[in-house]
């Protein structure tokens, strides 16, 4: 089964920016990461099913992030733990994308968790604020 997260903001652990990305996965792991808005169209007949995430009101950037799963096998309580982590660093004035990269514990060589051929291990996080987990996924199957 192939499924498709179109429209998200992703953290990959890097520590840059989050970007804009439809992202793909089949039998549990990550096959495709279109990077910009609607970049993965050319695929969607391929999908069994597309999750699309609305935009805010001006319609220009979705309204969650697709953080990874950075504690492996992962379960609802390590993701809630991982989002607990975020906000606080969000109310220090750390940024999602800093606090990820504090929690992959990866050198520079080493950098994303979000890339293709690995394991769908991620959870969709509201955007302003962070505050709850919408969905969270374990090696690609819902949580």
């Amino acid at each position: 089964m192939t499924k498709c997260f179109k429209n998200v903001l992703v953290v990959d652990g890097s520590g840059w920016f989050p970007y804009w990305a439809d992202l793909f996965v089949e039998d549990g792991k990550i096959t495709r990461i279109c990077y910009g808005e609607n970049t993965g169209m050319n695929f969607y007949k391929e999908c069994d099913e597309i999750v699309d995430y609305k935009k805010d009101p001006a319609g220009r950037f979705p309204e969650v992030y697709l953080i990874p799963g950075v504690n492996p096998p992962m379960t609802m309580e390590k993701y809630e733990a991982e989002l607990k982590e975020i906000m606080d660093g969000l109310d220090k004035g750390i940024e999602i994308e800093k606090t990820v990269r504090k929690l992959t514990g990866f050198g520079y060589d080493k950098i994303e968790m979000i890339k293709v051929d690995v394991p769908a291990d991620f959870a969709i996080v509201d955007k302003k604020p962070t505050t709850k987990i919408l969905e969270a996924y374990a090696e690609g199957k819902l949580l």
